[in-house]
């Protein structure tokens, strides 16, 4: 047994082969320390305790680095091979239970819900194809399974906008069973990358991310990505049959397997790496992928745009979406939480006086019927209504932070935003988007999506049909080749029965396709909120809040906003406030004018003879 107090335990050494080496149990302790770490990093939940500091002050992360097999990487080793986080990092967190964390568990359906949030979004111009999708039941999505998407199709497509884990970490029995199984044993697996999230120096790169994950160099990317290294070879290029025994074959070199070159300066005499890591990750590494902008015309320029008041102020995301070692994010959808608005500026049970020294809001002159018919960021968050809704772009939705050329402001899908819906009985501001996707209608009237590869593949053919006719014109967009000469097209590639039909909401109203999720964010000050003007804010003839326009340009009939949180009638009646009040003043003059001459008329003759007798 080794002593907790030495300087080897006390200067992290975590890989217990480094331990037992340092105080000279030979080799026969060596090769136990080596079975007993593998046996920890498989199950950490259940082998042992996990490793804790307990302490306030961030934990030196000076590691040893582990590679998927669970051996100490040697980084002048010919070929060396990229670490693993499961593995480095599973020597004292329990990974397992990390995987049931709200970034990894889309693909747990046993794991809840919540409400809904912003799904993947699959867009194709040339099909017209804006697909929700997400592995969570929420209403208007469809699981990855049901539009045909495996697990490797999927993760080539949105890996990069996760940090790895769940659909595209599955377990061996998962990846045999594929029909890309030979795919993964030559890729791996894209593990969970705890720097992605963890790392403080802004080193995690999301464009090395991006483009290890397009390369399939998926069990390289987290070690690309942090600059650890440089990975040159591609995965993608070699064929089903390779043999890492065989080595690369001499007639193809264009068909290199990925191998890694360390930067030896970032190692230290004993073969570790300072991670500079925090358990309070900073704001940048969240925007990686929760990043917005508005586009158009009538947007801001970026210089313009202050961003979250909270984080003006010095904080930062996981100030409020906390979470433990089992990384369920409080959402701050659950009023009760000490970290939800009314938690921290009201208080609650477990934060009686608000958390931060968050200032109360006084809300003078607010009829309290607002605070429950309305959510605290129908108010305070997104941009300001205007007569009609903005259009936004997201980080989920348009790969923003990743340098590119082709993004423009009319960039497929289009979000729009605010909306105000009723959610939970409260006006909520919404983002929100229109699925348009090709399905086959059944007899019962069932909708089933047509498989994403086979709607691509047909654009595709017909597309380069049609450029072929023009003598070389660029591929045609859906409206240049024609919808109903897809749909038949589809319908002769597709032969599982039923009748194909494009699915195009014509209304951005609730339940008739529109697809809808909260936003939180950004929070304006109490100095930007709607109402600090007065009821006019919301309530003036023409008010965006009830009278503004959702839909204006994409469809032929906009709908009004007040048509979508069911506050019509409360919007006519108060548009007449003006002939209201009008009538009231009158009733009351009215009133008055009766009460005087009852009051100070004279009393006739035969009245005061009558009072005589």
């Amino acid at each position: 047994m080794f002593d907790p107090n030495s300087s080897c335990f006390s200067h992290e050494r975590t890989a217990m082969t480094d331990c037992i080496s340092r105080t000279n149990l030979g080799r026969v302790g060596v090769g136990v320390a080596i079975l007993l770490s593998g046996v920890v990093a498989m199950g950490a939940d259940e082998a042992a305790e996990p490793l804790r500091s307990d302490g306030r002050k961030p934990y030196v992360h000076r590691l040893t680095l582990y590679d998927h097999d669970g051996q100490a990487i040697d980084p002048t080793d010919e070929p060396a091979a990229p670490y693993s986080p499961t593995r480095t990092c599973g020597k004292c967190h329990a990974v397992g239970t990390i995987r049931h964390g709200w970034h990894f568990s889309a693909d747990m359906p046993e794991i809840d819900a919540g409400r809904p949030g912003e799904p993947w979004l699959w867009t194709d111009r040339a099909s017209g194809t804006v697909l929700p999708i997400s592995g969570r039941d929420w209403p208007g999505t469809f699981r990855p399974a049901d539009v045909g998407l495996s697990r490797w199709a999927f993760t080539k497509r949105f890996g990069h906008r996760t940090p790895g884990g769940g659909f595209a970490d599955p377990d061996e029995e998962a990846a045999g069973a594929a029909e890309e199984s030979l795919r993964w044993d030559i890729s791996g697996p894209l593990e969970i990358d705890c720097l992605a999230c963890h790392s403080t120096n802004g080193a995690f790169d999301p464009g090395e991310w991006q483009r290890q994950i397009a390369l399939e160099n998926f069990r390289w990317a987290p070690t690309a990505s942090i600059g650890l290294g440089v990975v040159r070879g591609s995965a993608k290029t070699v064929p089903d049959d390779y043999d890492p025994f065989v080595g690369p074959n001499p007639d193809f070199p264009e068909q290199s397997p990925p191998t890694v070159e360390y930067d030896e300066s970032r190692f230290d005499a004993d073969q570790r790496v300072l991670f500079d890591i925090t358990r309070r990750p900073p704001a940048e590494n969240c925007y990686a992928c929760h990043s917005t902008r508005q586009v158009g015309t009538d947007a801001p320029p970026t210089w313009r745009v202050d961003g979250d008041v909270h984080l003006s102020s010095g904080m930062t995301c996981t100030d409020c979406h906390r979470n433990g070692i089992d990384h369920r994010i409080a959402r701050g959808d659950a009023e009760e939480t000490a970290y939800s608005c009314k938690g921290c500026h009201l208080g609650s049970e477990t934060a009686l006086g608000g958390t931060y020294g968050a200032p109360v809001p006084a809300h003078r002159g607010l009829p309290p019927i607002h605070l429950e018919k309305l959510s605290c960021t129908a108010c305070h968050s997104g941009p300001w209504p205007g007569p009609r809704t903005s259009t936004v772009q997201t980080g989920f939705a348009h790969d923003l932070g990743i340098a590119t050329r082709e993004r423009t402001d009319a960039t497929l899908p289009r979000i729009d935003e605010p909306i105000f819906l009723r959610r939970d009985g409260q006006i909520t501001p919404h983002r929100s988007v229109l699925p348009r996707y090709w399905a086959v209608r059944h007899d019962d009237g069932r909708l089933q999506p047509l498989p994403i590869a086979l709607v691509e593949r047909t654009a595709r053919k017909l597309n380069a049909q049609a450029g072929t006719e023009r003598e070389g014109a660029p591929s045609a967009s859906l409206s240049e080749v024609g919808r109903e000469a897809l749909r038949s097209a589809l319908q002769d590639a597709w032969d599982g029965g039923g009748a194909v039909t494009y699915v195009a909401p014509s209304s951005f109203e609730p339940l008739r396709g529109a697809l809808f999720w909260p936003l939180a964010h950004d929070v304006r000050p109490a100095a930007q909120s709607l109402g600090v003007r007065g009821c006019t804010d919301c309530h003036a003839a023409g008010a965006p809040f009830f009278f503004g326009t959702v839909g204006e340009g994409i469809l032929e009939k906009p709908v009004r906003m007040d048509a979508l949180h069911q506050g019509r009638a409360w919007a006519v009646l108060f548009s007449g406030r003006g002939v209201f009040k009008a009538f009231a003043l009158l009733c009351v003059v009215l009133m008055i004018l009766a009460w005087l001459r009852r009051t100070v008329a004279p009393v006739p003759a035969d009245s005061a003879e009558g009072g005589s007798d």
